[in-house]
């Protein structure tokens, strides 16, 4: 707590300003999303695919079940595809396995095109 009130985290990112005017329920959990939506550019985490309020869910970037928090740092915009391929990993995990999975499929059609030399 400061003279003024209580101490506002830092942050680089519109935090909302209903989460500092007291504002409960709905409205809330509406200017959670927008906000989260602004700061990724309202496009999936993981694959880039372009989306809005409807098209797009808000995920945890360290799943709740594996120790992550509700604190909106945590929280990451992904296409529902993403968001199920996902499941519990952690936002590392699930874009390390997805990278390698690219490397992986990209290695074999240059194999395929090239005689088996790489």
């Amino acid at each position: 707590m400061t003279r003024d009130g209580p101490r506002r985290p830092r942050t680089t990112h519109p935090v909302p300003l209903a989460v500092y005017a007291g504002v409960r329920g709905p409205e809330l959990l509406a200017a959670i999303r927008a906000s989260v939506l602004a700061r990724d550019g309202s496009a999936c985490a993981y694959c880039g695919q372009p989306g809005d309020q409807w098209t797009l869910v808000l995920t945890f970037a360290v799943p709740r079940s594996r120790g992550g928090t509700g604190a909106w740092g945590n929280l990451q915009v992904a296409c529902a595809g993403c968001h199920d391929e996902k499941g519990e990993q952690t936002a590392v995990e699930f874009a390390s396995r997805r990278l390698c999975s690219s490397l992986q499929t990209l290695r074999r059609k240059l194999a395929g095109s090239s005689g088996g030399v790489i």
